[in-house]
């Protein structure tokens, strides 16, 4: 494993510059102007919008955002890999050089998002409960445990898809039974075609997994430590996410959660 560099964390209001003060968002249809950024509560990060009723969790710091993204595509390829060519991916998943891909990955991923690393109290509140299920689990893999909530806290389209099917998780079933689960919620409920099409690579690394007897264990270990009530959509989420046309939050059509949001 690579040799990492002492943790220097920073703030984002401290160390770079923000966002501006329109956003076009295409998932809503609309622009939206800030009215501004608040980081003065012991948790979290919060960005206003003019007009709204509740700020939105997290701040989007543009250069953290693209990182995540880089980093995503560095794991669509390499499942679309897998997916291509499994016998050649399965040489390289069960011989040494297994480690290195991995070893390397991480070193890619962490060096990439390493400038914008937020104090764990800085996630939103579901990114903190990620975290903490996370290192109770794998204390050992503080690096693997950050990338994740730093892709949770910067992709808040996919946070929400993800924050939505995990609340299903129940654990006292078995990992299988419960992932065959969630996917089909999900196949359900994703209603946009270039965003399900991506399902098929989500399947991928569940056989990869499957593979693996060590990392189901800890897989399942991760998602039983996580309390569902934390890690799903909280008050603020519902306000923002509700709105999304992409998607079938709870398993609500658009036009009924916008009724649900009018009493938020």
């Amino acid at each position: 494993m690579f040799k990492k560099k002492p943790i220097k964390r920073v703030l984002l209001h401290n160390s770079y510059e923000l966002p501006g003060d329109r956003w076009n968002l295409s998932s809503h249809k609309k622009t939206i102007t800030v009215s501004r950024y608040d980081h003065s509560q012991p948790y979290g990060l919060y960005t206003y919008f003019a007009g709204a009723k509740y700020p939105i969790n997290g701040i989007p710091l543009e250069p953290a955002v693209y990182a995540v993204c880089v980093i995503k595509k560095m794991v669509i390829n390499s499942l679309r890999f897998v997916k291509k060519f499994p016998y050649i991916a399965i040489l390289f998943l069960i011989s040494p050089i297994k480690k290195f891909l991995w070893t390397m990955f991480l070193s890619i991923a962490n060096i990439s998002l390493y400038p914008y690393l937020l104090e764990p109290n800085r996630y939103c509140p579901s990114g903190r409960e990620l975290y903490r299920a996370g290192m109770k689990v794998l204390p050992q893999n503080q690096n693997l445990v950050e990338l994740l909530c730093m892709m949770w806290e910067f992709d808040d389209a996919y946070r929400y898809r993800g924050q939505d099917i995990l609340c299903l998780y129940q654990r006292e079933n078995k990992l299988k039974q419960e992932l065959k689960k969630m996917v089909k919620a999900y196949k359900q409920r994703e209603l946009e075609p270039a965003v399900k099409n991506k399902i098929k690579y989500l399947l991928t690394a569940i056989k990869i997994m499957s593979l693996f007897p060590k990392i189901k264990r800890k897989v399942k270990a991760v998602l039983d430590e996580i309390d569902v009530q934390k890690i799903g959509l909280d008050l603020y989420d519902k306000y923002y996410a509700y709105q999304f046309m992409g998607y079938d939050f709870d398993g609500l059509s658009r036009e009924e959660r916008m009724k649900m949001r009018e009493n938020l």
